[in-house]
């Protein structure tokens, strides 16, 4: 299912320029589906302040012979004999695109999976129709009611069109899932919703969306994507099913900002199981590895982890491991127990040591981040300058000296953050205060929300900083050379008095084996390799006590047991 959010800019696209491909692949669908009999879509509620869009596209749905060009229609006939609708539709959009709206199609083995996972194999509901793959599966294995809903009336037709020779009831209702009122009962409800980021969806929609979520008792986070909504809905729902399966991004359990949700679910204690995909990337487009839940509307006291394999014939599962429900920790990521090994659990956390946060957001990094050969064409001042270290890739040791910046210099290199509000006297200062404000810098989003937009956050260096996004593993950098690390990295800053011996000594443990063990378990794969931690997730790694024991100046804070 795509989202509300990126669907109101590709219609209002369709209806001023229709796209000749995607109008003839939409009209050839809808008139074939009507030809086979297939039973036509049923309008249902749409965010209020789109009403009028959804009601221009009905219209563009009922007349759509007037603009489409036969020879589109002809071109679309031709290659649906040796293509699917699914690759058409995607050949309208790049992947840029198809990734903001959260559309990824289901694989068709990891589809029928979801699809066998009810016992009962009468009706099905499908949110977030798609074109139509889990439904396809279901008739495959004997359902006989269809029931779905979609946002998109293109993506209506296509499933429609794709369901032409299935046998059974077919009701697919053409609306919003997070406000649609009427929703059937069914044997099993299933989703692969839109993984729409927070940002992206519009804040009068969003606005609607939170009303309906808080109406069911729940405060989900703001800055949830949106298939968090679709959760919560799905679980509020559970009358209505006997059981349900979700697939969607493994920080859905992962996040920070999952906890609120985490606590939901334990009070419940619906899940039956999580099947974690891990280190691989089923989307080809998304940024994240995916997780399935299985729900079941009785309560169950434990929760089976899976880590599985999608291979090109079938899907294997690597291992399994079961939790009970009072021990999982809401505060920690849940789909890497999948995955882990025997952690350390005896110590104190890294957050009790340092503040962990990121580095420094500058909102321009071409105007506030430059060369040596950029400063002296500018003829800035030392004064304004203050040493970075700009790029992961800059530094690919566990250790970042004065030799290794003063190399970077050399080689031409962004080393110089600016702070240009330490010498407004300067008239070269002056001068490119004035170059930024006719760049438009001064307006930038982040930019503008400082007191001086021209002033830069004051830190200090970070003895330790470590690269948040990282292939395979993480560099945990001891920082001789004395930089401020931008925001591609976090900083660790001492909440204590740390002798020099005692941060080296914190620094190698970091880097460790065990170290990376627990980092690989905390943090959010994406597959491929690419991991990814937030401060508050890394305040969670454990120091042992015997790391701590032989640190003299922390063995005055920390009692042992």
């Amino acid at each position: 299912m795509l989202s509300s959010a990126k669907y109101v800019e590709i219609f209002k696209e369709i209806i001023i320029q229709p796209d000749s491909r995607l109008l003839a692949l939409w009209y050839y669908c809808k008139q074939t589906a009507d030809e086979y009999g297939v039973p036509d879509v049923l309008a249902g509620t749409f965010p209020k302040s789109r009403e009028e869009l959804y009601k221009s596209l009905w219209e563009l749905r009922n007349n759509l012979e007037n603009y489409v060009r036969k020879e589109s229609v002809e071109y679309i006939k031709r290659s649906l004999e040796s293509r699917t609708p699914e690759e058409l539709y995607s050949e309208c959009f790049n992947h840029i695109n198809r990734r903001s709206m959260g559309e990824f199609f289901t694989p068709q083995l990891i589809a029928r999976r979801m699809v066998s996972f009810s016992e009962k194999k009468s009706s099905i509901f499908d949110i977030g129709v798609g074109t139509g793959t889990f439904l396809k599966e279901a008739a495959q294995l004997g359902y006989k009611d269809f029931m779905g809903i979609e946002i998109s009336p293109i993506l209506c037709d296509i499933a429609r069109y794709n369901l032409r020779d299935f046998k059974g009831k077919l009701k697919i209702i053409w609306g919003d899932f997070l406000l649609e009122k009427d929703l059937p009962q069914a044997d099993l409800w299933i989703s692969n919703p839109p993984y729409t980021r927070h940002h992206q969806i519009p804040l009068e929609i969003k606005e609607e969306y939170l009303k309906n979520i808080q109406s069911y008792g729940f405060r989900i986070s703001r800055i949830s994507s949106l298939y968090a909504f679709f959760f919560v809905r799905i679980i509020h729902e559970r009358e209505k099913w006997s059981k349900a399966t979700f697939i969607c991004p493994r920080s859905l359990y992962d996040s920070v900002h999952s906890k609120s949700l985490k606590k939901w679910l334990l009070k419940h204690k619906i899940i039956i199981a999580l099947e974690v995909f891990h280190d691989q990337k089923i989307f080809e487009d998304a940024e994240t590895g995916p997780v399935i839940t299985y729900l079941d509307s009785e309560e169950h006291n434990t929760i089976i982890f899976r880590n599985c394999l999608l291979e090109r014939r079938d899907i294997t599962i690597l291992s399994e491991k079961s939790r009970k429900i009072a021990e999982l920790d809401p505060f920690k990521p849940w789909t890497n127990i999948a995955v882990s090994e025997t952690l350390i659990d005896k110590g104190i956390r890294l957050g009790e040591l340092f503040t962990i946060m990121r580095g420094v957001a500058t909102g321009a990094n071409k105007y506030f981040v430059l060369s040596e050969a950029e400063v002296k064409k500018y003829n800035l001042p030392q004064t304004v300058l203050i040493p970075t270290i700009a790029k992961t890739r800059y530094c690919l040791k566990k250790n970042f000296t004065k030799e290794d910046w003063e190399r970077l210099k050399a080689e031409g290199k962004e080393v110089y953050l600016l702070d240009l509000s330490r010498d407004k006297s300067s008239p070269s200062v002056r001068a490119y205060i004035e170059l930024g404000k006719k760049m438009g810098i001064a307006s930038r989003s982040l930019v503008k929300t400082r007191k001086k937009w021209y002033q830069m956050e004051k830190r200090a260096p970070p003895p330790i900083f470590v690269t948040y996004l990282s292939r395979k593993r993480p560099r945990f950098i001891l920082n001789e050379a004395g930089v401020i690390p931008l925001n591609v990295f976090l900083c660790l800053y001492p909440k204590i008095n740390l002798t020099e011996d005692c941060i080296k000594g914190l620094w190698e443990y970091l880097n460790s084996e065990d170290a990376i063990k627990q980092f690989n378990y905390l943090a959010r794969n994406y597959g491929e390799d690419t991991l990814k931690v937030e401060p508050r997730i890394l305040d969670l790694l454990v120091i042992p006590y015997e790391l701590i024991k032989t640190c003299s100046c922390l063995s005055k804070y920390i009692q042992f047991g």
